[in-house]
This record gives C-alpha cells, sequence and structure tokens, in this order.
C-alpha cells in the first residue's frame, strides 16, 4: 500500500476499520516506513497517538484549552483531530461542534444515552466574546457537568477561543492539555504547539507550569516543539465551513438580543433620584432622621433598604437630604446641571 501524499493519509485513517491504525502501534498492519511518511508527518501522528493513549489506552478523560489567532486553523485542526481520534465523528460532525451550553448540554445527553466510547467534542467560541462574561459561565457549568456525566466514556472535550486569557479559571484549572494553533503562511498545515498543563499537588498555585509534550520516536523521547497537521480533506472542510456559515446569523441575532435586553434592564434599573429625594423630604423620620448637636442626619442605611438602590445613590441621597434640611440648600440646585 503507497499513500505518498499526506492530505490523501489523513483522508484515508477515518475509513480505516481499525481507528487505532497508525495510533497503536501494536494493532497497526502497516509501519509509518511502508506508508512512505516523512518524519514530520510521523511527529504529528505521534501527537495524534499520545493523544489516543490517554483516552483509549489509561482510560481517562481530556480536556485540551486550545488558542490562536482568529482564522489561524484552529477549528480545523480539531475537526481533523476528531476525525483521526474518534471512529463516530466524521458521520455526526455537526453535532459534535457546540457553540452554546444548550447544544452541548443535549450531545452530551446523546451520548450518553447512545454509550458511546471515546467521544471527541468541539467547544467553540465561535465569536462569542462580544458577549463573553455570561456564554463562559454557562460553559464552565456544562462542561463540569460533562465530566460529571459522561466521564465513563473517557471523553476528549476541546476548548477553542483566542486567547486561554479569556477563559474563566474554574475551566482552566480542569485541563490537562494546551495547545497553541498558529497559522502557515501556505494555509495548508496548522502548526500547533502542545504543552502538558501541571499543577503542583502540594502547592495552591495561581499559575500552572507548561511543559512540552514529549512522545517516543526511534526510541528516544522527543520535545515536540511544532507539530505540522495538514487541514482536513476539502468534503470535511467544506461541511464545517456549512456549519460556520449557518452559526453566524443565529450568533449575530442572540448578540441583537442581548444587546435589547440591556437596553431593557438599563431602563428598568433606572433610579430616579429626584423623585426619592422628594420622599425623603416630605417624611424624613420615615428614613431614620436624627439631631445630633443642633444638627441633623439621615441615616443612609434605612434609605438603601426602603429604595432598594445601590450604595452610591443612598449615600448621595443621605447628604443632599442633610444639606437641604442643615444648610437650606434649594434642592432644584442638585438637578439643575443634569
Amino acid at each position: 500500500m503507497e499513500i505518498s501524499d499526506w492530505g490523501d493519509f489523513c483522508e484515508y485513517i477515518p475509513k480505516w476499520e481499525n481507528p487505532s491504525f497508525g495510533l497503536n502501534p501494536g494493532e497497526a498492519r502497516y509501519s509509518y516506513r511502508e506508508l512512505g511518511l516523512e518524519q514530520e508527518h510521523i511527529m504529528a501522528l505521534g501527537f495524534f497517538r499520545y493523544l489516543y493513549n490517554v483516552t483509549h489506552t489509561q482510560k481517562l478523560s481530556l480536556l485540551v484549552l486550545t488558542d490562536g489567532r482568529h482564522r489561524s486553523g484552529k477549528s480545523l485542526f480539531w475537526v481533523t483531530a476528531g476525525c483521526i481520534l474518534d471512529k463516530s465523528f466524521e458521520k455526526n460532525m455537526e453535532e459534535r461542534v457546540c457553540y452554546d451550553a444548550e447544544k452541548f448540554l443535549n450531545l452530551v445527553q446523546k451520548i450518553n444515552d447512545k454509550k458511546i466510547p471515546f467521544p471527541v467534542i468541539l467547544v467553540d467560541e465561535a465569536g462569542n466574546t462580544l458577549n463573553a462574561a455570561d456564554w463562559y459561565e454557562k460553559m464552565q457549568k456544562s462542561i463540569v457537568k460533562a465530566l460529571t456525566v459522561i466521564g465513563y466514556l473517557h471523553p476528549t472535550i476541546i476548548f477553542i477561543t483566542t486567547n486561554r486569557a479569556l477563559l474563566l479559571a474554574g475551566v482552566r484549572k480542569q485541563a490537562h492539555l494546551y495547545v497553541h494553533v498558529k497559522p502557515d503562511k501556505s494555509r495548508k498545515f496548522s502548526r500547533v504547539l502542545p504543552y502538558h498543563i501541571k499543577w503542583n499537588p502540594l502547592k495552591m498555585e495561581d499559575k500552572p507550569r507548561y511543559k512540552k509534550l514529549r512522545i517516543s520516536m526511534y526510541g528516544r523521547r522527543i520535545a515536540l516543539d511544532c507539530v505540522k497537521v495538514p487541514m482536513p480533506p476539502k468534503h470535511i472542510a467544506d461541511r464545517y465551513a456549512a456549519l460556520e456559515a449557518d452559526m453566524k446569523p443565529k450568533i449575530l441575532a442572540e448578540l441583537i438580543d442581548d444587546v435589547t435586553k440591556s437596553k431593557i434592564k438599563k431602563v428598568k434599573d433606572f433610579f430616579d433620584m429626584q423623585n426619592a429625594l422628594d420622599q425623603i423630604l416630605l417624611s424624613p423620620k420615615a428614613f431614620g432622621l436624627k439631631t445630633i448637636k443642633n444638627t441633623k442626619r439621615m441615616d443612609e442605611t434605612i434609605i438603601r433598604m426602603r429604595f432598594k438602590c445601590p450604595n452610591r445613590e443612598a449615600l448621595a441621597l443621605k447628604k443632599m437630604t442633610e444639606q437641604v434640611l442643615n444648610d437650606g440648600i434649594d434642592k432644584k440646585v442638585f438637578f439643575d446641571e443634569i
């Protein structure tokens, strides 16, 4: 069997009857040399073999953080990896790429019901950084639930973002692997930099240590500085592009809806200071009026509780009321410039 082109090689992998072919040397029917692969291709396979062994051999779950600049090929790289590592991924690719917590949890439920072993799931932010805080909080809770529900199926969950610093600490501290993706000038490859995420169990560290991933190759342990992985075959890349294009209008609609809700919330949360001051002056004793050494004092806590307003507004109302009562200042002065 001769496969000279790396692209053909990747396209052929998902169609193998034995998904561990090329990943588990003990089960492979052909050696890398017989396949006619170059060293950089073998190193890429070594990286995939590491990912494969974590879930299939060591029977562990794997949470991977992936970042890189926009359009660097992050998602396409993991689509390629998903097709190689999970024999059910290519058929269900549209389901396995999640852009929101609801879809992610529905997928987890489906995987659990069908008992799909070693599933690969992609969680792609896909522009959700425009409303990052709420989105990341929901996804963090969803990932924790997923690892609890389908942990026995040894999933590989990949979190894709433009910058890992955007992720909440709860997600980062659960991750086992960090992968940075750089674009290749030819746009035919993704340049992948993989790192182990190491935490010292004896210390409460705020920052982990990142160690280069090492693979066994030619009887030696080799540190992976950079792995070149080709883009997926055209028919798979086209399917992902269609999925991405389908999601953009939904994301835009959600963003517009969020902005609209935010405006409505601001209107609802608007606090009428002038009306509040009128109410306090109408019945100051109800708001904790006390006279200390001929000086009238208001109770900020009572004002805050009666109006259910923030501390800043309550303090401002207290001082304005005291100036009106003690110094005889016209209350209109406070609102003339507003």
